[in-house]
């Protein structure tokens, strides 16, 4: 449910089974750090989330020369 493995753009064999594989492996890597936090699928995703946005704003903010870090 939240690993979004349906979601690819491909029809043969090999590359449905890497899209896969790889989901599955960014999945494990994921939960353990989850797990190791001890907080819910909900609340990690939220704080990736978080992370994710602030990166982007920093980035443009960068590139536009708004932002002198």
């Amino acid at each position: 449910q939240c690993c979004n493995i349906g979601n690819f753009f491909v029809r043969k064999r090999f590359p449905v089974l890497g899209h896969i594989s790889l989901a599955m492996r960014a999945f494990f890597i994921l939960e353990k750090i989850r797990i190791d936090k001890k907080i819910t699928w909900y609340e990690f995703r939220r704080e990736l989330n978080r992370i994710a946005v602030g990166n982007a704003i920093i980035s443009l903010c960068k590139e536009t020369g708004l932002l002198l870090i």
